[in-house]
């Protein structure tokens, strides 16, 4: 771990060896991620292009897309990269995940996201209290994650994010709070997720007194793993389920008046998706949520006043 100038060296001497072997675009596409590893930004772009060039249909073909956007965005050429893929005139389709101060200073380059066939961003605001974000170092403010969500409305594109539960200091009144400020700040897609203190984050320190689970394969966002002082690892996992529950059940009733119908059908698809996961299907179902979510996922179907289905 973090050997990339072993890993580098050791790659290129493979393909030295045996450019046409069949792991030959696995050695690729690492060669290109320890250039960008090291830093190395003009080497890492050329080597993620040979690599996409050469290996289309590689697994790894999305993540060096985005690498190599990363790579441009990294070097102040975000703009123009946005611009090339505008010049292409294909009709194509883009998530992206990003910060929500990236976002904010952006705002004047928002116009070129939605041309450039971004149509999906992930933000990660973890939490909306200034004080948590400080704790786990997010570098980014709670208006700076309300302006973001906003802004990526604005401009036409779906927003999607992260609250996390489950801090030392979490009671029922500050779970409600954080519900009420997701609700606020509207993402189109929300997740309320288990805080995962892996030994190695940097949070580790500060909470490893708290922590309640240690078989890591259960540290996958969805089970509780730090126990609060004033809640029970079941509470808080009920906790989680409720504000699935009340979040999307509010979301789901209004998505069909959406102002374009590619939004309606992109949160319908979502939607169902959502509903077929087995984080879903095991834990809301608890609650009779399935039943619920069905019948407005049905009524969804009908096209809103004065659309087309």
């Amino acid at each position: 771990l973090g050997a990339y100038e072993e890993s580098l060296a050791s790659n290129e001497a493979f393909l030295g060896a045996h450019p046409d072997h069949e792991l030959a675009g696995d050695a690729r596409f690492m060669r290109a991620e320890n250039l960008f590893l090291l830093n190395r930004l003009e080497p890492a772009a050329k080597a993620y292009g040979e690599f996409l060039a050469g290996h289309q249909n590689h697994p790894s073909a999305t993540a060096a897309s985005f690498r190599l956007a990363q790579v441009h965005h990294d070097q102040g050429r975000w703009e123009e990269f946005l611009d090339r893929v505008i010049a292409l005139e294909r009709e194509i389709y883009l998530l992206i995940e990003t910060r929500a101060p990236d976002i904010v200073r952006d705002r004047a380059l928002l116009p070129k996201y939605r041309r450039a066939g971004i149509v999906h961003v992930y933000v990660g605001l973890e939490a909306t209290d200034q004080a948590v974000l400080d704790k786990i170092n997010k570098e980014a403010s709670v208006e700076e994650g309300r302006e973001s969500i906003a802004l990526i409305g604005e401009h036409g594109m779906l927003s999607e994010t992260s609250f996390v539960l489950g801090f030392p200091e979490e009671t029922q009144e500050s779970v409600r709070s954080t519900l009420e400020t997701a609700r606020y700040f509207n993402p189109d897609m929300a997740h309320f997720i288990a805080i995962t203190p892996w030994p190695y984050s940097d949070i580790y320190e500060q909470v490893k007194d708290h922590i309640a689970v240690r078989d890591y394969a259960q540290y996958n966002l969805i089970e509780p793993i730090l126990k609060p002082e004033a809640m029970t690892l079941r509470e808080i996992d009920e906790a989680m389920i409720a504000c699935y529950r009340d979040f999307y059940m509010a979301k789901m009733a209004s998505f069909r008046s959406y102002p374009d119908e590619f939004r309606r059908a992109y949160m319908l698809s979502s939607m169902k998706l959502i509903m077929k996961s087995s984080f879903i299907v095991e834990k809301l179902g608890k609650l009779g949520m399935p039943a619920a979510m069905s019948k407005i996922l049905a009524a969804a179907r009908t096209p809103a006043p004065g659309t087309r289905s």
